[in-house]
């Protein structure tokens, strides 16, 4: 009897007459420029409403973000709003930015033929998602990875910076940190460096972050400490460590050290996380949670919700311009990350990498863009590569130069003794430095 009355409407519909068939409900998602982009009936049926294939990612994280809204706004009913969602035919307006996506989109295609597993996204300075693509055989720019290398910033160098653990003299022994046995009970020296070698040598925290250094990531984790560290990646950018911090407490802080030093979470990290967490070295050490939902309607036309900023100091101004500066190293000419490149606007980031992922996680003063990737049969790690082919086809930026906050002071640093440097030392580079927590004037030469 169903299937006859849906055929009797389809007909009459395709005749031209009036069936009296109510019509199915749906939502309506717009991009940031007022087009629809995708009309859903379900989280179920994404895909086939959408105009544009590249977009099912980004139409699903704005679902559901939409989802959480609705039931926040009502009862705390996930379920009730998911269905109010579709059935009460809202409509949805993001942040989506064509430009944007579209450029995500072009970076990717080169690789399409060849299903390279791929997740992107790009964040504005104020948390908004302007665009999310997912290449391959899965919505990969929402499922979380392991971020590698990419991590150490956010769970190393910004805290060290913050609480005063280290400046940017301050130097670290490239040097194993302990001997570990496997099941076969052969002794080996942990961690491993990507080249697979140990200088032994002191070495400066801005080459450290350059070469992405493991050994001197967990030596300079091992003063922050470990569950400090975990208390700093909750609590201020909710991040979930949930199993790094249960393990800690249970068998001690070096069972996880390597987790949070390496960024091998057991949760992981999505590529949006990643771009929104990045966005804390865009100078002001502010974050807002990623979102792409803008302001979302009733079937009426009222305005049901509108976003309102929710920025939180994560970091002082002066450490998130330090380690902007630390991770300019990384794109410079001997740095991990020297393939991206960015026209017309100053550009820093973090590589990460490891057998099966691979990062660059990039930050212009008005863009974060993370890209991730699967391993490839040459092994090589090709996200700052399509990075830059991402910038290649982005809108021209409009602010060109992070602010250097006046918190912050421009010195000579004396690279033998993590000192002020003086005329007298070797060794010097210009570095930077908190105005209220510069260190001692070099007294060893």
């Amino acid at each position: 009897m169903k299937r006859t009355i849906a055929l009797l409407c389809a007909t009459a519909t395709l005749l031209g007459f009036s069936s009296g068939c109510a019509a199915r409900k749906h939502a309506t998602i717009y991009d940031a420029n007022g087009a629809v982009i995708a009309t859903p009936r379900s989280s179920e049926k994404i895909a086939e409403s959408l105009g544009n294939a590249t977009h099912e990612s980004y139409v699903t994280y704005a679902v559901e973000e939409a989802v959480a809204v609705l039931a926040a706004l009502g009862d705390g009913d996930v379920t009730a709003a998911r269905k109010n969602l579709f059935r009460g035919e809202y409509t949805v307006h993001t942040l989506l930015d064509p430009t944007v996506q579209e450029a995500v989109a072009a970076a990717y295609a080169p690789y399409e033929e060849e299903g390279l597993p791929f997740g992107c996204a790009a964040v504005d300075d104020g948390g908004g998602v302007r665009a999310i693509y997912s290449g391959g055989d899965a919505l990969f720019a929402l499922n979380s990875r392991s971020p590698c290398s990419a991590i150490k910033p956010l769970s190393v160098y910004a805290p060290a910076v913050e609480f005063g653990v280290a400046n940017w003299g301050t130097s670290y022994k490239d040097t194993p940190y302990k001997k570990i046995t496997d099941l076969t009970g052969q002794v080996s020296l942990w961690p491993t460096n990507a080249n697979g070698k140990y200088t032994g040598e002191n070495t400066a925290l801005y080459d450290c972050v350059r070469q992405s250094l493991n050994t001197t990531a967990v030596h300079c984790l091992k003063q922050v400490g470990v569950n400090q560290s975990l208390k700093f990646l909750k609590e201020r950018l909710g991040m979930n460590v949930a199993y790094e911090q249960n393990k800690a407490v249970l068998e001690g802080e070096d069972e996880v050290i390597g987790n949070v030093a390496m960024g091998f979470l057991y949760t992981g990290c999505t590529p949006i996380q990643m771009a929104g967490y990045y966005r804390i070295f865009g100078g002001d050490g502010m974050y807002t949670v990623p979102h792409c939902v803008r302001e979302i309607r009733d079937a009426d036309g009222n305005v049901v919700y509108t976003f309102e900023s929710e920025a939180v100091r994560v970091i002082e101004e002066d450490t998130s311009y330090i380690v902007n500066r630390l991770l300019q190293s990384v794109v410079s000419p001997s740095g991990t990350g020297k393939a991206a490149k960015v026209k017309g606007t100053e550009l820093v980031g973090k590589t990460g990498t490891s057998d099966e992922d691979n990062w660059f996680v990039g930050v212009t003063p008005e863009y974060s863009v993370a890209v991730w990737h699967g391993n490839r049969e040459d092994g090589i790690n090709i996200a700052p590569q399509l990075f830059t082919k991402v910038f290649e086809k982005m809108p021209t930026p409009t602010v060109t130069k992070f602010t250097k906050p006046t918190s912050v002071v421009r010195g000579i640093s004396c690279m033998d003794s993590g000192m002020r440097g003086t005329t007298s030392c070797p060794n010097v580079q210009i570095g930077y430095y908190a105005a209220d927590r510069l260190p001692a004037v070099c007294d060893a030469h």
